[in-house]
């Protein structure tokens, strides 16, 4: 479907509803790609996909040293820009597949912050466990580190989402 402002701008223009519709099946016809480029995009999407998992493991992992040796501000700030940095690198991931649908995208955008949480979380729980047995003094709130972690991963998301939003309808 065409966009509504999009398709009003042609009709101001002169286009007439046949014209704007054959416009509109032109820049949405999803039938002209064969098996094989639908097949690929699925994959591309399901890569993706794993790709966000297992960073996110990875860096959920990677935290696990700040989490024994830093406190407050500079162990928060470490955490916001990993999040802000991998969101960045699965935004552009995503955004850039232009065969997603809406599915595709709540999909990406409720599964990969779950699980996102649930690992550093998991890997805080983890981390606290170590500091207990080394006797150490820096126990942090697992549930505080995958609220911050997990916010910070999603907002270039919804950064990108609200400027998308706000973009002007191109000009004919």
């Amino acid at each position: 479907m065409m966009d509504e402002q999009f398709a009003a701008k042609l009709e101001q223009r002169g286009w007439n509803t046949e014209e704007i519709a054959h416009v509109s099946h032109i820049l949405h016809d999803d039938d002209k790609k064969s098996n094989k480029v639908r097949f690929l995009d699925a994959v591309m999407y399901w890569a993706a996909l794993m790709v966000a998992i297992f960073g996110n493991m990875i860096i959920s992992i990677v935290l696990i040293p700040f989490l024994l040796a830093l406190r407050d501000l500079l162990l928060y700030t470490i955490i916001v820009t990993l999040g802000v940095a991998f969101g960045v690198l699965f935004d552009l991931l995503i955004r850039d597949m232009d065969t997603l649908g809406r599915h595709h995208y709540i999909i990406a955008g409720l599964f990969i912050p779950s699980l996102a949480i649930i690992n550093v979380v998991y890997m805080a729980n983890f981390a606290n466990s170590l500091t207990v047995s080394l006797a150490l003094k820096n126990l942090h709130s697992p549930l505080l580190v995958g609220a911050v972690y997990t916010i910070s991963f999603i907002m270039p998301y919804l950064f990108s989402h609200i400027m998308e939003s706000r973009k002007p309808v191109a000009r004919m």
